[in-house]
């Protein structure tokens, strides 16, 4: 699967470090009657640092944390957890095809 998080327009990728994740459905009111999933940061396997410098880093993607939702802040500064709509964001895509699969395959859609 393609690096979901890679900053395009620089070709750069803001965190180094190692983790198990999970893709959860969102219980979010504003996905309801969609196929909304989040990522989870289950465990940190490696610390996660920032490849560029820590202190100016104004990026999308905020460091990931053990037991939280991976989050994302938008261009005004506001922060929420990352949200990927199967159906709907890039539907074409690998990345949504591939979602697609675990999720009609999962116990708990």
């Amino acid at each position: 699967m393609p690096n979901l998080f890679a900053v395009s327009r620089n070709r750069y990728f803001p965190w180094t470090g190692s983790a198990v994740a999970r893709f959860e459905p969102s219980v979010l009111p504003e996905h309801a009657g969609r196929r909304v999933i989040h990522m989870r940061i289950v465990e940190i396997l490696e610390p996660v640092a920032c490849t560029v410098d820590a202190a100016n880093y104004t990026g999308r993607v905020l460091q990931p944390q053990e037991g939280q939702l991976l989050t994302i802040q938008n261009p005004s500064g506001i922060s929420g957890p990352w949200a990927y709509d199967i159906d709907n964001d890039r539907p074409t895509s690998k990345v949504a095809a591939s979602l697609r699969v675990l999720w009609d395959n999962s116990p708990t859609p």
